[in-house]
């Protein structure tokens, strides 16, 4: 049986020269910490078998913003730790932002424009101790930020 490769997307909206960053609401248990609640990163997740990446990064940003997403161009394409099942293939994508703020759904419990850098911000230490996923993620999130970084127009 051929094996499956696990692949998700992750979209970068822009606006104004910083990106759109959504925060992880808290988990359900706190007897159970999440390493991922409180995160702010960006839209994206698991595409469904067979589909298509740019059709599941639409379909996502809609799902967790409420934007439909028209005009979008593929930055990368890489392999790395993902958060959701170990090794997979992620496909990276910068889209400009629709007019309007985003009406978060799910899993998330606020957002932010913020230049791509600002990522790197965030308190990493307590995250790393909760979860070795987490570590095995930050090299591929890494390599996401800069490559989001590297494409947005320059200050002038």
């Amino acid at each position: 049986m051929p094996r499956t490769t696990h692949r998700e997307v992750v979209v970068a909206v822009a606006r104004d020269g910083v990106i759109l960053f959504l925060r992880r609401a808290p988990g359900d248990d706190p007897a159970e910490p999440d390493p991922w609640a409180g995160l702010w990163w960006l839209p994206g997740g698991t595409l469904f078998p067979g589909e298509d990446p740019a059709a599941g990064a639409r379909r996502l940003v809609a799902e967790e913003t409420g934007w439909p997403i028209r005009g979008m161009r593929r930055l990368l394409k890489l392999s790395g730790h993902t958060p959701s099942s170990g090794t997979g293939e992620v496909t990276v994508f910068l889209s400009e932002a629709p007019d309007g703020e985003p009406d978060l759904r799910a899993d998330y419990d606020a957002w932010s424009w913020d230049p791509p850098a600002s990522f790197h911000d965030q308190d990493m230490e307590e995250r790393w101790r909760l979860s070795p996923d987490f570590r095995s993620w930050m090299p591929l999130a890494t390599t996401i930020v800069s490559a989001v970084e590297d494409s947005l127009p320059s200050e002038v």
